[in-house]
């Protein structure tokens, strides 16, 4: 993994294979609920890698952490000392 990490890809000197990334990469965020202006930061893999984890993220972790939370509070509630 670390090797993967540290190699580096060729640039894509293609400008049609950029705006068409671009182009792509924009409709994906957008269908993932991520309007709005976003600047271009490192490699493909890096930013698709980036747009993975934002989504994930919201997907599974957030409503894990809220269903969580509510299990939480629920137990807590029904206990309660008076």
């Amino acid at each position: 993994m670390n090797a993967c990490k540290r190699s580096q890809p060729e640039p894509q000197s293609d400008e049609v294979y950029n705006e068409a990334f671009l182009s792509a990469y924009r409709v994906t965020r957008a269908s993932y609920g991520y309007f709005g202006v976003f600047s271009r930061f490192g490699t493909e893999s890096e930013m698709l890698e980036q747009l993975t984890y934002a989504v994930l993220n919201r997907e599974i972790l957030d409503d894990h952490i809220a269903v969580t939370s509510t299990v939480s509070i629920t137990i807590v509630g029904k206990y309660e000392y008076k």
